[in-house]
């Protein structure tokens, strides 16, 4: 049980388990970080990761959140009252680019774009957050969805879909 890394986090944080936590990260009271299987109901395992390279990440009071991975290169900021279940990801950096040989030479992607929600909002399980989206307050996210694009205030996101080709990429000469 345990916090590595912190650089700025208001007390008290109540842990169970342990937290990775590097570079520009404020936390305020009443954050609550869950990494291990008997700290949850559906029993999963994961240590709770907050990472800002070149970018800050702000958590508002009264975060809870199970086996979250948080990585910021520009800006994540996070409201109070936000429930976060296990196996979310937030990232506000695409970390690799789509053309193959940008990504053989090791190439950033495209610039990061902030993310910011909203008070009250709750991501289920297993929730993607990208680059450049808004959750509006009181929002609730349903278990497995990719949010692309920003969410009003007061929105239910449900339905994921089933994966599907966007489009073929032609092919690489190896």
């Amino acid at each position: 049980i345990g916090v590595t890394g912190v650089q700025t986090c208001a007390l008290p944080i109540s842990m169970v388990g342990f937290a990775y936590i590097r570079g520009n990260v404020t936390t305020s009271p009443g954050t609550v970080l869950v990494s291990l299987r008997d700290g949850n109901a559906l029993g999963i395992q994961q240590p709770c990761r907050l990472i800002a390279t070149s970018g800050s990440i702000e958590i508002g009071s009264h975060f809870r959140a199970s086996g979250v991975c948080i990585y910021s290169s520009c800006s994540v900021v996070i409201g109070e009252n936000v429930t976060v279940g296990p196996g979310v990801t937030i990232i506000d950096d695409d970390m690799h680019p789509i053309d193959p040989d940008s990504r053989r030479l090791n190439l950033q992607g495209a610039a990061p774009k902030p993310i910011k929600i909203g008070n009250d909002v709750w991501l289920c399980k297993g929730v993607t957050v990208l680059k450049g989206v808004e959750i509006g307050a009181r929002s609730v996210i349903g278990a497995g969805i990719v949010v692309t694009k920003s969410i009003p205030p007061d929105t239910i996101v449900t339905h994921a879909q089933s994966a599907y080709m966007l489009k073929a990429l032609s092919s690489p000469q190896l």
